[in-house]
């Protein structure tokens, strides 16, 4: 998904897409508060640019795990990760009562590297 911020208004002004389409998109996960992203990266228009996710701010980019890209695709020095094909990543609750266990979310990326 290409999350360019200019792209879902341009879609609803050529009547690509629906005003509540447009909203989602406006409201993706770069925006939110979330405990981890998993971002498509690679080919645009299809996928974000790759400059888009390297400007994004470090708290977000510290979340963020880039899939259907192959490393050797990622600029260094930027903060971007490539979310390892079979890996697992441990997320700890926010709570207290989930502090006392590890969540494991298995990220089973099919995808073949460029």
């Amino acid at each position: 998904t290409n999350a360019d911020p200019e792209l879902p208004g341009k879609m609803f002004r050529d009547g690509i897409i629906g005003e509540g389409r447009m909203n989602a998109l406006l409201n993706n996960a770069l925006r939110g508060d979330h405990t981890v992203i998993f971002h498509e990266a690679g080919v645009p228009p299809i996928h974000t640019p790759m400059n888009l996710l390297s400007d994004q701010a470090q708290s977000v980019k510290g979340r963020m795990y880039l899939v259907h890209v192959s490393s050797s695709k990622v600029p260094r020095d930027t903060g971007l990760k490539v979310a390892r094909e079979w890996s697992t990543i441990k997320i700890s609750g926010g709570s207290q009562q989930s502090d006392d266990h590890v969540e494991s979310i298995m990220a089973t990326l099919s995808c073949t590297e460029f």
